[in-house]
């Protein structure tokens, strides 16, 4: 766990980097739960003229106990732009430490108060099916934001078919690459490959987008934006159906999944032919495909005494109950692809 006396002090000295004309006091530090992949951090600071602020720091773990391997370099300048461009809903990107303060690359965010979408979801008197709209509103939002705003951010891919077919090989590449056998992991890049979609345009891209990444506070706000990338928008629907349906209940998008479909598709102009609950079924397997292997690559350095951790050890299981999710997934959609 990081100390928080060392966490404020370095705080201390990244501001007074960027502020130098008046930085602020920091007043606290605490650890912050609910962060799944980084060390998360809650501060308070004082500014010269009086005004309090909160602040959310977003930090790599130690390297034994990184469990996706994602880069906070990139995620910085994906949050930066957004902010800049006012894109999207969400805390604002306000600094970033390359380790030099606080000992690991850190991003600062402005913090919003607001409870996540699962929390509040859970409330006897929420109105789930005006949430299950904010939350299509909200996607369709993401994968509207102009990608020129990019330029040298993101990296596009190659065109649909070869993007796609990238993502489908990643399967049986991991296969061979693991210490031992797992061939359901060859049988899903097949039945993939048999089965693609019509294809769509490239979007941004959340990449992890569920319940426990929308904050709700004048409206629905987006947090966690490691993942993010451009490619297929029905990664972050097929993302969300699955993730809902398996850990984060109750399931916005299987209440109506007809009407949330056609709310998403008003939206942004897709057609009934890309977007529908098959093709989302489709490409909830698709979007899995970089955290599932990302912790398969953990368990393997696990194994061989180079990882550690509670949460690693925690998503071992998450393995095997996705195996059961898609190979399901693969057989309730036969016919229907």
């Amino acid at each position: 766990m990081r100390d928080m006396d060392s966490t404020a002090r370095g705080l201390g000295d990244l501001l007074a980097r960027h502020e130098q004309a008046g930085a602020p006091k920091v007043l606290s530090c605490r650890p912050l739960t609910g962060g799944y992949s980084r060390v998360m951090t809650h501060a308070v600071v004082a500014w010269p003229d009086g005004r309090e602020q909160a602040l959310v720091l977003r930090s790599d773990p130690p390297p034994e106990e990184i469990v996706y391997k994602t880069d906070r370099v990139a995620e910085w300048n994906v949050l930066r732009v957004l902010t800049e461009a006012s894109a999207v809903a969400m805390p604002p990107a306000l600094y970033f430490d390359d380790g030099s303060h606080l000992g690991a690359p850190t991003i600062v965010l402005g913090c919003c108060d607001g409870p996540s979408l699962q929390a509040a979801s859970t409330d006897a008197a929420t109105d789930l099916d005006s949430f299950a709209e904010q939350v299509a509103d909200t996607l369709a939002g993401i994968h509207s934001v102009d990608l020129a705003l990019f330029d040298g951010a993101l990296t596009p891919p190659g065109d649909w078919e070869s993007y796609v077919n990238g993502l489908i090989d990643e399967w049986a590449l991991a296969e061979r690459a693991h210490p031992e056998s797992v061939p359901v992991l060859r049988y899903l890049s097949a039945w993939l490959r048999a089965h693609r979609p019509a294809p769509m345009d490239m979007v941004l891209v959340h990449g992890d987008f569920q319940a426990s990444n929308l904050l709700v506070k004048d409206g629905l706000q987006a947090i966690d934006w490691e993942f993010a990338h451009v490619g297929d928008p029905r990664e972050d629907l097929g993302w969300f159906s699955l993730f809902s349906a398996s850990i984060s209940a109750p399931n916005l998008y299987a209440r109506d999944p007809e009407s949330f479909l056609a709310r998403y598709r008003a939206r942004t102009g897709a057609s009934a032919e890309a977007v529908n609950q098959a093709t989302v079924g489709y490409f909830s397997v698709i979007a899995a495909t970089r955290v599932y292997l990302s912790i398969l690559q953990s368990a393997a350095a696990m194994a061989q005494g180079k990882a550690q951790g509670v949460m690693l050890t925690y998503n071992l299981n998450a393995c095997a109950l996705g195996n059961f999710n898609w190979l399901s997934i693969c057989q309730s959609l036969e016919g229907a692809l």
